[in-house]
């Protein structure tokens, strides 16, 4: 019997993080550019290490793990180039959805100087928040419902000057004309956790993954 290809990329995520648990940061080639892991303190109270990110064949895997001690460690990839303006697109997977977990893939520079967010709370998994910021109190937001929170979603930014349209799975959900910035930022894939009711929910003790693939880059808009 085949399995489905979400089953596949557990497999593969599951095997890769068990054979390998870099403690260092580490660079690897992914969709054509050059990545890098970040470590440090994540924005919830935990914070991010290599050995939760994972080059697979396909894409990249990160996993966050939580303790019932209150421990939160989570990964993070970025790109070692900066994009200004173009469209993006990627598939992102998150097979289980918990309290106490965001999943994101957005563009990122300096504090905020631009900021462009595709985001996944654990608290609200059917929800999909995008945001853009220019500096960290100026932002435009959007929540985008409904959609099954477990099933594999394209995401497409197009950011342009002046304006940045939102699409999921082939659809446009979102065009925002305020706060849109104009520097160059990094690309980054991170899995977080909280432990808040404000934002992304109380912990859940576990490990979960998240599988990012066909990530892609075009410099029209």
């Amino acid at each position: 019997m085949k399995k489905p290809l979400t089953s596949v990329l557990l497999i593969l995520l599951s095997a890769t993080v068990l054979n390998a648990r870099p403690t260092r940061n580490f660079q690897f080639w992914r969709f054509g550019y050059q990545w890098t892991t970040d470590s440090g303190k994540a924005p919830g109270p935990g914070s991010f290490s290599p050995s939760h990110v994972s080059p697979l064949s396909s894409g990249i895997g990160l996993t966050l793990t939580e303790t019932s001690s209150g421990s939160s460690v989570g990964g993070e990839a970025r790109t070692l180039k900066r994009f200004l303006y173009g469209t993006f697109q990627w598939t992102e997977y998150v097979p289980v959805q918990a309290s106490g977990q965001i999943s994101a893939g957005f563009l990122y520079y300096g504090q905020s100087t631009t900021e462009i967010d595709v985001e996944q709370e654990g608290d609200l998994p059917n929800t999909f928040w995008v945001t853009n910021w220019v500096g960290t109190s100026n932002k435009q937001s959007s929540p985008i419902c409904c959609y099954t929170a477990t099933s594999p979603h394209v995401m497409k930014v197009i950011w342009k000057p002046g304006e940045i349209d939102y699409y999921i799975d082939g659809s446009q959900v979102a065009i925002h004309t305020q706060d849109v910035p104009s520097t160059a930022a990094y690309f980054i894939f991170n899995f977080w956790g909280t432990d808040s009711t404000a934002w992304g929910g109380l912990s859940t003790p576990g490990t979960r993954s998240y599988v990012v693939s066909g990530f892609s880059y075009s410099p029209s808009y």
